[in-house]
């Protein structure tokens, strides 16, 4: 069976400080996989990496077998890899379901033109409710984030990455 995942020889550096050394790991379709160790070991920069937000060195990435490490952020989400952040950000003046179409709705740089004219964006464009039911917050799918726990709010932004329909989630 080919990979979901796989990385080979992943390095970042800042300067002279080589922050992932040689990182090499394979994902397998259906599988969990868990990087492990203290604060300041470099997990989140390898996401960070893995999803395009710093430049790497040296190594590949390849997505179901299509190598991504050259193509930016937008468009590696488009190609199935998402991740969720540290930090919950989400949009305090739209519903947990509104959260969800707006960031798994694929857009276009025309997008907010089309949508100006002819609003288009609708649950029914994603699966919003399957990853509601994920997480288990259908129940809480019409409530401003704000009166979410802190709990319930990062399980809404799983529940985002989720939404997309991705091949691999990165959890941070």
């Amino acid at each position: 069976m080919s990979p979901v995942l796989e990385v080979t020889e992943l390095t970042v550096e800042f300067g002279g400080l080589r922050a992932v050394d040689d990182v090499s790991l394979r994902v397998d379709r259906d599988s969990i996989m868990g990087l492990i160790g203290p604060n300041g070991a470099g997990k989140t920069t390898t996401i960070d990496a893995l999803c395009g937000f710093v430049a790497h060195a040296h190594g590949h990435v390849e997505l179901v077998g299509q190598r991504i490490e050259t193509l930016p952020p937008h468009q590696r989400v488009r190609a199935g890899l998402v991740r969720t952040f540290q930090s919950v950000e989400l949009f305090d003046d739209l519903t947990v379901r509104e959260n969800l179409v707006v960031t798994a709705t694929p857009t276009r740089w025309w997008s907010p033109l089309i949508d100006a004219i002819a609003p288009r964006r609708s649950a029914r464009d994603v699966d919003v409710d399957g990853a509601l039911d994920i997480v288990g917050l259908r129940p809480l799918a019409e409530a401003r984030p704000i009166e979410l726990s802190h709990g319930q709010r990062r399980l809404a932004g799983v529940a985002r990455a989720l939404a997309t329909s991705p091949k691999v989630v990165l959890f941070d």
